[in-house]
């Protein structure tokens, strides 16, 4: 192991000429997890067409079979998966793994295959796409001027962020990584969703409910903040929903009470605020179909903390486009829990409402410390 971490730094620094070939992909996945050092390798990997399946052959490999050993292509994940789970069962018809020994694919036309080769493509199509993104979301922040944002404080406090060297640390992010949050932990590859329009999943809400939870602390360090896990919306299993909501970090004590509402693919909020006796509901698309369907989920669901509260609709931001829900409804949660007015926002500064809350909830794992980098009143 000490040896390939080695060989991988020393092709980082470029003091070895890279083979680039699915050895080095193995090597690269195991110890260098990040786009700068990653991504080259996985892009010099050509992806080419599937064998036929009648083409294909089950085979376990002799000593001195003849098997290829610099593979420079992948075949396509399902091609892949079959031939996996082919030799998996072909494996289990001997008495021992001992004695089924190596094995592989051999394949018209085209030689033979060993397993481990195999098991490499598919970690490349698993892998390859969180690279990506993540490359993505570097370029994205990369190019994106946030200078003449005008929004009021404190939702102005990452105007000045330096976003090159925000950028060039994404590059460097180990995307192994994962952050603690109120509800469990987050893997950083999920941040990638904060990027340019992507519709935000339940991690995103995740990272910025905690994150706002934190905000309003009692002597304890209890937040006097509630939240539902945004995971309970997308469970169908009832049994599982109540219990995923159950679990979650609230109390009827709490000052406020954050609840994502999704429906049909579109992010919606309820805020329970107790100490105005009201539950504010807030559909970014302003329609009287998806406000009626929140205030449902409310009574099946909550009912037992929102039956003494009155029911008020929040009439701004506007939703303008298809994936901008996600956003709005964390600058209403936000704007409820600092007890200040939602804003109207433009398009650029949706933009810049995405990169905020990417930037606030990192917890220090990119260029600086948010709590040395911004101050939150």
């Amino acid at each position: 192991m000490d040896e390939s971490i080695a060989e991988a730094k020393a092709l980082v620094q470029g003091t070895l000429v890279p083979e680039k070939d699915l050895a080095l992909v193995r090597k690269t996945l195991a110890c260098s997890f990040n786009v700068e050092d990653a991504l080259p390798v996985l892009h010099s990997i050509a992806k080419v067409d599937a064998p036929t399946w009648k083409a294909t052959s089950i085979v376990q490999l002799a000593r001195k079979q003849k098997v290829h050993k610099k593979v420079t292509i992948v075949f396509p994940k399902n091609y892949v998966t079959k031939c996996i789970a082919g030799i998996n069962m072909y494996r289990k018809s001997f008495p021992s793994d001992d004695e089924a020994g190596r094995m592989g694919v051999s394949i018209k036309k085209l030689g033979t295959f060993t397993e481990k080769d195999l098991i490499t493509m598919r970690d490349w199509h698993d892998e390859s796409p969180k690279f990506d993104a993540f490359c993505d979301l570097a370029a994205w922040i990369r190019v994106s001027r946030f200078a003449r944002i005008t929004l009021p404080s404190p939702l102005n406090n990452c105007v000045t962020v330096d976003l090159q060297a925000c950028a060039k640390r994404l590059e460097t992010v180990n995307l192994k990584t994962t952050m603690d949050t109120r509800f469990g932990q987050v893997g950083i590859e999920e941040m990638a969703f904060f990027r340019r329009s992507e519709w935000l999943d339940d991690s995103c809400m995740k990272l910025v409910m905690s994150h706002l939870m934190d905000q309003d602390q009692d002597e304890n360090k209890r937040s006097c903040i509630g939240a539902v896990n945004p995971l309970y919306a997308r469970v169908h299993d009832e049994a599982m929903k109540l219990q995923v909501i159950g679990s979650s970090p609230l109390r009827s004590s709490n000052r406020m009470i954050l609840v994502p509402v999704y429906l049909d693919g579109h992010w919606a909020g309820v805020v329970f605020d107790n100490a105005k006796s009201r539950a504010v509901v807030f559909d970014p698309m302003q329609t009287n179909k998806y406000y009626n369907q929140a205030c449902t989920v409310i009574k099946k669901y909550f009912g037992n903390y929102s039956s003494n509260l009155k029911l008020v609709r929040q009439h701004a931001p506007r939703q303008e486009d298809t994936n901008s829900c996600g956003p709005l409804v964390l600058l209403f949660f936000e704007c409820m829990v600092r007890g200040m007015a939602v804003p109207n926002v433009a398009r650029e500064q949706l933009a810049y409402l995405r990169f905020r809350y990417l930037f606030l909830t990192s917890k220090g794992v990119f260029c600086r410390s948010p709590d040395t980098a911004t101050s939150e009143e």
